[in-house]
């Protein structure tokens, strides 16, 4: 391979980093923001309180860490055991992309073990930080029925959100 050929594969290997990276990244900032109104809704929400009270919990919420968050969840028994520990690591490894991946993984450009290793690493993040999206929203459905509110108003809610999402220009 020529130096040519060798600068478009490095080029080529970390627009595919990036890309998954980036998609590992929107993921988890997709998990922070759900664990944050899953813990506000199960833990610090009141019936009756208000959407301007719940705004601001949710406001406060949304400023603190993610790994403060998930401390927080734990202290207050909304996870523990095997789904403690699926927190756990999923918070490490975004400590680890955030932080570290770069400096690890500089061999992954020229080198393609290390490039699929990487790839892998970064896929699982994102696939982890998506179940966990939906075992969150199973904690929350289940926990508004629990509460009082039938699964048919929960279910039109959640059409009308997602009707009022698909109809935005700015997304």
């Amino acid at each position: 391979m020529d130096a040519s050929e060798d600068r478009v594969a490095k080029a080529e290997r970390l627009e595919a980093i990036c890309q998954r990276a980036g998609f590992a990244l929107w993921q988890l900032q997709s998990l922070e923001a759900s664990s944050a109104q899953t813990f506000v809704l199960m833990s610090k929400a009141k019936r009756g309180m208000g959407e301007k009270a719940g705004s601001k919990l949710l406001g406060s919420a949304f400023k603190n860490t993610f790994g403060k968050t998930v401390h927080s969840m734990r202290r207050n028994g909304l996870i523990s055991g095997g789904l403690e520990k699926r927190f756990e690591h999923v918070l490490s490894e975004r400590n680890w992309l955030v932080h570290r991946s770069r400096a690890d993984s500089e061999k992954a450009l020229v080198d393609q073990q290390a490039f699929d290793a990487l790839h892998a690493r970064i896929e699982e993040i994102a696939a982890e930080s998506h179940s966990l999206i939906k075992v969150l929203a199973d904690m929350a459905v289940d926990f508004t029925i629990k509460s009082g509110v039938p699964k048919e108003r929960i279910e039109i809610e959640e059409k009308e959100l997602l009707k009022k999402w698909h109809s935005r220009d700015d997304i």
